[in-house]
């Protein structure tokens, strides 16, 4: 008897504490089913402002509809994460609604490495080569390419970026080359803060072998120059540095 005694207790124990879960569960249930959402809060996980806390309440009215007075456990969290997306410069956008009725948005926002100066308007690429407009006041410093630019090109907009990621490492390239430009054959010409020089460098590939000659020709050929020196070095030629007066 007592044996048996034994093994009923922590079972009879084990069935009331389940049956306590059982109604804190369905409380909160039915609470939440009584909770409608009152408002919205918008937190930024960086310190851009590429998209406004106004561009989410206007993206959610447009397209969601009303979302206040709705219970806080109907709200489609996966379509406004899935509008979020469909802002380029939204990388990673999530949703969630709490107890107190509030329907929580969080972004994160793309970090621009390279700005692509078109005839309608700026586009900025991130690391990972995807375009985004930046609206309003905002101006990241960052390389600007302009000219004949091809942003429909995926395989030249991922040599840009490789260049762009080359000169930042070096961190002297960064500093010194000034203007990167575009010609309609999709080669590119960079142009330095100081001196006449115009370096042609090509399509943005063999972008280490190219740098390479152009410090060569700093190193040699220009302390070697008289008078106003070249205005024209060409680098794109493996083996091969092609002045012009």
């Amino acid at each position: 008897m007592k044996r048996l005694v034994r093994y009923l207790l922590p079972c009879c124990v084990v069935a009331v504490i389940a049956l306590l879960l059982a109604w804190a569960f369905s409380e909160v249930r039915r609470n939440r089913q009584m909770t409608t959402c009152t408002g919205l809060d918008v937190v930024f996980r960086d310190d851009a402002r590429f998209v406004t806390e106004e561009d989410v309440l206007e993206l959610l009215a447009r397209h969601y509809g009303i979302y206040t007075g709705q219970r806080i456990d109907s709200v489609d969290l996966r379509r406004i994460e899935r509008l979020l997306a469909t802002r380029s410069a939204v990388r990673k956008g999530e949703a969630w609604t709490t107890d107190d009725g509030i329907l929580h948005v969080s972004i994160e926002q793309r970090e621009p490495v390279m700005r692509i100066q078109t005839d309608s308007g700026a586009l900025y690429a991130d690391d990972e080569g995807i375009l985004f407009p930046i609206r309003g006041s905002a101006a990241p410093l960052v390389p600007v390419v302009d000219g004949a630019v091809q942003p429909s090109d995926r395989a030249w907009v991922s040599g840009l970026l490789g260049l762009v990621r080359f000169m930042h490492r070096s961190r002297v390239w960064e500093e010194n080359i000034a203007q990167i430009s575009a010609l309609p054959s999709g080669e590119l010409v960079l142009i330095p803060r100081s001196g006449r020089e115009r370096f042609l460098f090509g399509r943005p590939d063999a972008v280490r072998e190219k740098f390479a000659r152009i410090e060569k020709y700093y190193r040699y050929i220009q302390p070697a120059q008289e008078g106003a020196g070249y205005g024209s070095v060409n680098v794109k030629y493996n083996g091969q540095i092609v002045c012009r007066k």
